[in-house]
C-alpha cells in the first residue's frame, strides 16, 4: 500500500484535551502533567483557536512568565497549523517537516476539530512497514547539546529555547548520566520549581536509555515502545556518545525517501498540469475574439496585429500594415470621434478606451472596443499598443433590449387605446344585438343595416381583443394552443391595411392539425413579423398580389408556409437575413432584429425557420414545429358559444359601471329577465348598498371612480369574504393583474366587449355555484 493512500483518520488521536482561552497557564500546565500529554488545544466550542506544546513551554520558561496570572490565550501558538481529515500520511509529514512542528490539529470539512496527529502516531502506524536495511546511525541527530550536573536550570532552558531542541544530555566527567527534556521543564513548571536557583543534577531524568549506532530502526522502535521513551542516546563501538535518536528522527527515517519520491511525483504532476494550463490558456487566448496590435505614430501604420485580426474582420494582416488602413475602414459616422480619441492619446500621452464600428471585408458592421496604451521613447517617437475587443454580440444584445423596451412602450400604448375603445364598443354590440332581436316592425333595409352594424361591431371586437392579446406583457411560458387559431388571430390584426393596399391574404389551414405546446404570444410575434416583412416587400415592389398562408401536418411535424408575391431576396443576402442587425432597408427604416428574433423563437420551440426564393417573384418562409401533441379537448371561444336560455328571475344583482350607455342597457335587460338590479356609479355607493342589503351577484368594472374594482374586491375580502364567490370583475383589457386576482380569490372575470348572453350566462353560473 502506498503511503499517500494511508489517510489521516487511520492515525488520528481523537481523545485530545482542550481548554477555553481564559484558562490560567498554571492550570494548563497541571493538566498536561497529570495527563502525560505533549500538547493542549485551546478552543471555543469545537473550533480550535490555538495550541500549547512542550516546545512552547520551553520558550515560556525562558522568559520567566508568572504562570498564575497569565492566561493560556496570551502564550498559545496561534493560528493553529491544521490539516484536513482527507489528508494522507505523506501530506502530514510534509507539513510537520516544513513547519518544524510535532503536533498537527485535524479539522473536518466544516472546520471543526477532530483530533491531533503526532510523530508517535505515525510511528505506530508505519512501524511494521519500515525498511529493514536502515540503522539508527542513518537517521540519528549528530549534534547533541550537553550540560554539566552543576549548570543552572535557567541557562539550559534558554539554550533549548534558542536552538529549538527537545532535550539536553547531562554529563558527569564526559559521561552521560541524565536528560533534561521539554516534558521535564513542563512538569517542573507546574510544580513551581525555581529555575533561577536549581541545578540540573537535582531534576534531570535518569537513568537514560542507550542504543548502539548499528541497531536497526525496527529494533529501536520496538525498544522505545517497550521502555515508553521518546529518545535514546546513541553510542559508538567504543561506547562514546555519538548522537541522539528521537521520534522525529524515526519518522524522518521511515518517510524521507517516500516523501522525496512523492515530491518528485507531485512536481511532475504539477509540470504536466502547468503544460495543460498553458495549452488551455493558449486555446483560450486564441478562442477569445480580441486583436492585439501595435501602431507607429510616425509612419501612421500598424507594425503588428495578432492572428485574430483576419478572423474577426476578414482582412489579412498585410492589409492592416497599409498606411491609412485603420481610419479608412472605420464606419463613416464614427470616424471623426475615433480620430479625436487617437489624437488626444498621442498629444497628451494618455491611455484611452473607446468604441467604434468597423466595416468588415464582407461589408458587415462589427463593433470594436479599443484599449490603447501610449508608449513614448527617448527619441521622442510614440508607439501605441493595445487590444481590440470584438463587442458586436454585446452591442446586439443592448440593441435587442432597447428594441424590446420600444415594443413594450408601443404595446402599453396600444393596450390603453384598446381599453378606451372597449366601453363604447360594448355599448354598440349590446344595442345592436337588442335591435336585431326586436326587428319585427322594421323595414327589410333597416334589418340588413342592423345586421351589418352587428357584424362590423363583432369584427371590431375581434380586432380589439387581438390588439390586447398582442400588446399584453406575458410571462414567457408554453401552454396548449392551436397553430391555426394563432395564425387567424395574427391575420386579423393586419388584414384591413393589407386589403387597403390591394393585398389579399389567402388561408389554407389544415383542420386536422392537433394542439401543441408552445408560447402562443411568441409564435404570434413570429407570424406577425413575417407578414409585415412580406407586406413591406410587396409595397416596395409595387406589387398587388397575395400573401398565402398554409398549415399542414407532416408526420409528427406542423409545417407553416407563408408566401408573398413581392420582390425576391438577392441570393447573396439570402444567407444573412436571420443574422441580427442585417437589413436590406434604408437606414432608419429597420432594425434588422425582427427575423433574427423570429428565428431564435422558432429554435427555442425545437423547430426551424428558413427562407427561399421560388422562381422570380415569390418569397417563401417555411416554419416547421414539433407537434408535442397530447390528448386534450380543444378550447372553445366563449364569445361564439350558442346562447342558452337561462332563468335569472329574482336574482339580486349589484351593478357597478360608470359608462352610462352600458349600465342603462344592462340594467334594463336584466330587469326584463326578471332580475332585481341595483346600480352604483362608484365603489363607495356599492359599499353603502352592501352594508344594508344582500345580493346574489356583484358585477364591477375594474376602473371605477372613488374605489376601483380591485379595491372593492379587497373590501369584500376584509368585510364580507363570502361575497368573493359572487364577485365578477369586468375588465376592458386582457389584464394579468385581474386574472391573478380572480384566481387567488376565487372570483370571476368578464372581458369587454361582451354580449348580453355572455353576461347572463355568467350571472347564472355564479348563482348556480352558490
Amino acid at each position: 500500500m502506498k503511503l499517500n493512500n494511508i489517510p489521516v483518520r487511520n492515525i488520528l488521536q481523537k481523545n485530545t484535551v482542550s481548554v477555553p482561552p481564559d484558562t490560567s497557564l498554571s492550570k494548563s500546565l497541571r493538566i498536561m502533567s497529570e495527563n502525560h500529554i505533549s500538547c493542549l488545544i485551546i478552543a471555543e466550542g469545537s473550533r480550535p483557536l490555538g495550541i500549547l506544546t512542550e516546545r512552547d513551554i520551553i520558550k515560556i520558561a525562558s522568559r520567566r512568565i508568572d504562570i498564575y496570572s497569565t492566561k493560556i490565550s496570551e502564550v498559545m501558538s496561534s493560528p493553529v497549523i491544521t490539516v484536513s481529515i482527507d489528508a494522507n500520511i505523506l501530506e502530514i509529514y510534509g507539513i510537520l517537516r516544513s513547519e518544524r512542528i510535532r503536533h498537527l490539529v485535524v479539522l473536518d470539512r466544516d472546520g471543526v476539530g477532530q483530533g491531533v496527529v503526532t510523530q508517535t502516531d505515525i510511528i505506530k502506524e508505519l512501524g511494521a512497514r519500515l525498511n529493514q536495511r536502515k540503522s539508527v546511525y542513518d537517521v540519528m541527530t549528530r549534534n547533541v547539546l550537553t550540560a554539566n550536573l552543576d549548570d543552572l536550570f535557567i541557562n539550559t532552558i534558554k539554550l533549548m529555547a534558542e536552538r529549538s531542541i527537545s532535550c539536553v544530555v547531562v554529563e558527569d566527567d564526559f559521561r552521560p548520566v541524565g536528560l533534561i527534556t521539554e516534558r521535564d521543564v513542563s512538569r517542573l513548571m507546574s510544580q513551581g520549581v525555581n529555575f533561577l536557583k536549581e541545578k540540573l543534577g537535582s531534576w534531570m531524568s535518569t537513568p537514560v536509555e542507550f542504543v548502539a549506532s548499528d541497531t536497526p530502526l525496527v529494533e529501536a522502535i520496538r525498544r522505545m515502545d517497550e521502555k515508553k521513551h521518546r529518545r535514546f542516546l546513541v553510542m559508538d563501538e567504543k561506547w562514546r556518545l555519538t548522537g541522539l535518536i528521537t521520534q522525529s528522527d524515526l519518522v524522518r527515517g521511515m518517510l524521507e525517501g517516500d516523501y522525496v519520491e512523492g515530491l518528485r511525483e507531485e512536481i511532475a504532476a504539477k509540470e504536466n498540469a502547468l503544460q495543460r494550463n498553458e495549452e488551455r490558456y493558449r486555446l483560450l487566448v486564441e478562442g477569445v475574439r480580441i486583436i492585439g496590435w501595435e501602431y507607429d505614430h510616425s509612419i501612421e501604420c500598424f507594425t503588428f496585429v495578432s492572428g485574430k485580426a483576419e478572423e474577426i474582420t476578414g482582412y489579412k494582416p498585410k492589409r492592416w500594415y497599409e498606411k491609412g488602413f485603420w481610419l479608412e475602414h472605420i464606419h463613416a459616422d464614427d470616424r471623426d470621434a475615433a480620430f479625436e480619441h487617437y489624437e488626444d492619446a498621442v498629444e497628451n500621452v494618455r491611455n484611452r478606451e473607446f468604441e467604434y464600428r468597423m466595416i468588415a471585408a464582407d461589408g458587415a458592421i462589427i463593433w470594436l472596443r479599443n484599449v490603447v496604451d501610449v508608449v513614448t521613447h527617448e527619441d521622442g517617437s510614440v508607439t501605441l499598443r493595445g487590444i481590440l475587443f470584438d463587442i458586436t454580440a454585446e452591442k446586439r444584445l443592448q440593441q435587442q433590449v432597447v428594441q424590446a423596451s420600444k415594443l413594450s412602450s408601443i404595446g402599453t400604448f396600444v393596450a390603453g387605446v384598446a381599453h378606451e375603445l372597449n366601453n363604447p364598443l360594448t355599448a354598440v354590440i349590446l344595442y345592436a344585438d337588442s335591435l336585431v332581436m326586436e326587428s319585427a316592425g322594421l323595414s327589410e333595409k333597416a334589418v340588413e343595416e342592423l345586421k351589418i352594424i352587428k357584424k362590423q361591431s363583432a369584427r371590431a371586437s375581434s380586432i380589439v381583443q387581438n390588439l390586447l392579446k398582442f400588446s399584453r406583457k406575458f410571462e414567457p411560458g408554453k401552454s396548449a394552443c392551436h397553430v391555426n387559431t394563432i395564425l387567424e388571430d395574427t391575420v386579423q390584426l393586419h388584414e384591413y391595411h393589407l386589403k387597403a393596399d390591394n393585398i389579399e391574404i389567402k388561408r389554407l389551414f389544415d383542420k386536422n392539425i392537433p394542439e401543441m405546446s408552445a408560447d402562443l404570444n411568441q409564435l404570434q410575434q413570429v407570424f406577425s413579423n413575417i407578414i409585415i416583412n412580406a407586406y413591406q416587400a410587396m409595397k416596395e415592389a409595387n406589387v398587388k398580389g397575395e400573401i398565402r398562408i398554409s398549415s399542414k401536418l407532416d408526420n409528427d411535424k406542423i409545417v407553416i408556409v407563408i408566401e408573398n408575391d413581392g420582390q425576391t431576396i438577392p441570393e447573396d443576402k439570402l444567407g444573412n437575413i436571420f443574422d441580427p442587425f442585417f437589413t436590406t432597408k434604408e437606414v432608419g427604416e429597420g432594425t434588422g432584429l425582427g427575423l433574427s428574433i423570429a428565428h431564435g423563437i422558432i429554435e427555442e420551440h425545437g423547430g426551424s425557420l428558413r427562407a427561399e426564393n421560388i422562381g422570380d417573384c415569390v418569397v417563401r418562409f417555411t416554419i416547421i414545429l414539433p407537434t408535442n401533441t397530447e390528448d386534450r379537448p380543444a378550447e372553445t371561444d366563449d364569445a361564439n358559444d350558442k346562447f342558452k336560455a337561462v332563468d335569472i328571475a329574482r336574482v339580486k344583482v349589484l351593478l357597478l359601471e360608470d359608462e352610462e350607455s352600458i349600465i342603462n342597457f344592462v340594467s334594463r335587460t336584466l330587469s326584463e329577465k326578471g332580475a332585481i338590479v341595483k346600480m352604483a356609479s362608484n365603489g363607495k355607493e356599492a359599499v353603502d348598498y352592501l352594508e344594508k342589503e344582500e345580493f346574489d351577484v356583484v358585477l364591477s368594472d375594474i376602473k371605477m371612480p372613488v374605489m376601483t374594482g380591485l379595491e372593492l374586491g379587497n373590501w369584500l375580502y376584509e368585510n364580507k369574504p363570502e361575497y368573493l364567490s359572487r364577485f365578477v370583475l369586468v375588465t376592458g383589457s386582457v389584464d394579468i393583474t385581474a386574472e391573478n386576482y380572480c384566481l387567488q380569490h376565487g372570483c370571476r372575470q368578464l372581458v369587454k366587449p361582451f354580449r348580453m348572453d355572455e353576461l347572463i350566462s355568467t350571472i347564472y353560473n355564479v348563482v348556480s355555484n352558490n
